[in-house]
């Protein structure tokens, strides 16, 4: 266990800076999700730092959303992946909630149990409710 973990840090490491990039690579992001799954989270916070910029992009990618829904299924409770979903709400979440892959985001969003963010997405929802009971 204790080899797995430093190889999950020195792959850390080496991931900074390009976690975007390796999110939208198939085979390449089963390492950025293994990581997310071996390290503490102050050790992968930097993922949601770097998603951050591009938020609603990543979460509707068909790659990228799969580590955009592991840090909020992990994370929620952890700033970085808070300031990130804060990131979300600043962009569009009628966008969000409408997209094919956007949707299991806001899904995972009111499923994480973190009230303020939570918020985000019943405001939106409720906002526009004959247009989401369409989708």
């Amino acid at each position: 266990a204790d080899g797995a973990l430093a190889a999950a840090r020195v792959v850390a490491s080496r991931l900074r800076g390009s976690v975007a990039q390796v999110a939208r690579c198939s085979a390449a992001k089963v390492m950025l999700q293994d990581v997310l799954v071996r390290l503490p989270p102050h050790e992968v916070s930097f993922v949601a730092e770097e998603l951050a910029d591009g938020a609603l992009r990543h979460a509707t990618h068909p790659k990228t959303h799969s580590v955009v829904l592991m840090l909020i299924e992990r994370y929620a409770r952890e700033a970085a992946t808070a300031r990130f979903v804060d990131s979300l709400a600043t962009e569009s979440l009628t966008d969000l909630c409408t997209h094919k892959f956007g949707n299991s985001v806001a899904s995972a969003i009111l499923s994480c149990g973190v009230p303020r963010l939570q918020r985000h997405i019943i405001t939106c929802l409720a906002s526009q409710a004959q247009r989401f009971a369409r989708h």
